[in-house]
């Protein structure tokens, strides 16, 4: 049972950082293209940290935008999960 704890925990952590990030970004720059933004724009709701510039360009609701933020929330969650697992090895969890 521990070790199946470990094992989603690590997936967890690898969730977020792949899949998570490269469906962010990747939502993100979709909503970029479509809409059409200045360069400035594009490059500030693409790589300004946790959505902000997303969520300061694009205030309407739109279907598009409930997707983004579920994602978001489900990223957040397993997020805390990989949380939880360096932790777990930075108090000396002990050996995998």
């Amino acid at each position: 049972m521990f070790d199946l704890l470990i094992f989603v925990l690590i997936n967890s952590f690898w969730i977020t950082l792949i899949i998570g990030t490269l469906t962010l970004f990747g939502m993100r720059l979709y909503q970029v293209i479509t809409t059409k933004q200045t360069f400035r724009d594009a490059l500030m709701i693409l790589f300004v940290p946790c959505s902000i510039g997303y969520y300061l360009y694009f205030k309407k609701k739109t279907a598009f935008k409930k997707v983004y933020q579920i994602f978001v929330v489900i990223f957040f969650v397993t997020a805390l999960l990989a949380s939880i697992f360096m932790i777990y090895i930075k108090l000396g969890g002990g050996m995998l």
